[in-house]
């Protein structure tokens, strides 16, 4: 499942839920569901570590099986601190995120808005004490991109946007306001 979803196969993916694959367990500080929203590990891997540590656009469609068959949308990058954890020389930049603290930081509005609607919890910390709100407005992913093999580094981020960031900053308030 873990393979499916790094490679973005959502039939594989559907099949392999269907016949009861379990969708939370983790590898390398990861799970499948984790890997769908576009949340990597932060380290700088090679080759398929590079694919996943670095994340990438959310998988919507996966996103939306594997919460339909129990994906916890609150799981947290964990273990990547551990030297056997991760599958890069560097430590993490993202121990301890969810889905949410990702799709805050990286302008993903449309997750962001998912994942609310499915109860994400707006106040977990990652390792570094922030909450998804803190993250919100982005930070520079371009090296994290260029290590893991994307050279186009002068496209746009959702995260550049100050409407998107805006809302985002004003969806999380409302919901840590109930």
């Amino acid at each position: 499942l873990m393979r499916a979803a790094i490679g973005r196969d959502n039939e594989a993916a559907k099949v392999l839920v269907d016949h009861g694959a379990q969708v939370d367990i983790p590898a390398m500080g990861l799970t499948p569901f984790l890997i769908a929203a576009g949340v990597g590990t932060g380290g700088q891997g090679t080759g398929l570590a590079a694919q996943s540590s670095a994340g990438g656009p959310p998988n919507m469609e996966l996103v939306g099986l594997l919460v339909d068959h129990g994906a916890n949308i609150n799981v947290q990058i964990n273990g990547t601190l551990t030297y056997s954890l991760r599958i890069a020389r560097s430590p993490s930049s993202n121990e301890g995120m969810t889905a949410l603290h990702q799709a805050a930081q990286t302008g993903k509005l449309a997750l962001v808005k998912y994942l609310l609607e499915k109860g994400a919890n707006t106040q977990l910390l990652d390792a570094k004490g922030r909450k998804p709100i803190d993250l919100a407005g982005g930070v520079d992913l371009a090296p994290i991109a260029a290590a893991a093999g994307n050279t186009d580094t002068n496209r746009q981020r959702d995260s550049d946007n100050p409407a998107i960031t805006a809302e985002i900053k004003s969806l999380l308030q409302n919901v840590a306001r109930k």
